[in-house]
C-alpha cells in the first residue's frame, strides 16, 4: 500500500525514520515504524514500537503499551 502523504509528514515531523502499513482495524488505518537495520544487517534495538493511526484524514500517534495493544489485535 503507498503510504498516504499526510502520514509520511507526521512520521518525518514524529522523527520516525520510515513506516509501513500495517491494515486496518475498525475503520482506522495503522501505520508501524519500520525497523531500521544496522551496520552488521541486524536491527537497531529502538524500544516500545510507535504506531501512526489515519482515522477520518487525521493522524494520531501512539507509542508503547498502546502501541503493542493495538499491534496485538492483528494476527
Amino acid at each position: 500500500m503507498k503510504i498516504p502523504e499526510i502520514v509520511k509528514q507526521e512520521a518525518q515531523k514524529q522523527g520516525l525514520s520510515d513506516v509501513f502499513y500495517v491494515g486496518t482495524l475498525d475503520g482506522t488505518q495503522v501505520f508501524q515504524e519500520s525497523i531500521t537495520l544496522g551496520e552488521n544487517g541486524l536491527p537497531e534495538p529502538t524500544g516500545l514500537p510507535c504506531c501512526i493511526l489515519l482515522i477520518d484524514g487525521k493522524t494520531r500517534l501512539i507509542c508503547g503499551d498502546e502501541a503493542l495493544e493495538l499491534l496485538s489485535r492483528f494476527d
